[in-house]
């Protein structure tokens, strides 16, 4: 316990002048750049209920990225490539974040 409590504390001491100068340099960019209100900005694009929307959307794909781990490749495969591609894209299911080889629901489709 000591070990550890010992390597928290010089990583700690190893991390401090990173976040100093971050901030500072946070600091002087918020001097430079003016600001941008992200929820003004989306308002204004997409009405008063945007936040809303936006809320309900994150939380499905929420939802939705936790049950596709437990819809077996096997099922998901029955569908068109198109379909299985946007619901592994809402599952968060591509690029280094893919399913195993064998778990990947187009792989399962190309081998049967």
């Amino acid at each position: 316990m000591k070990k550890l409590f010992v390597c928290f504390t010089v990583l700690l001491a190893m991390l401090s002048p990173a976040y100093s100068w971050a901030v500072e340099v946070a600091a002087l960019a918020a001097e430079s750049v003016p600001g941008v209100d992200l929820i003004a900005l989306i308002q204004a694009f997409a009405g008063e209920s945007a936040p809303v929307w936006i809320g309900w959307i994150s939380f499905v794909l929420v939802i939705w990225s936790q049950l596709r781990q437990l819809i077996s490749p096997t099922l998901i495969a029955r569908l068109p490539r198109w379909v299985i591609w946007v619901l592994e894209f809402a599952a968060a299911n591509f690029g280094k974040s893919r399913n195993d080889y064998l778990q990947d629901p187009l792989t399962y489709k190309k081998r049967t």
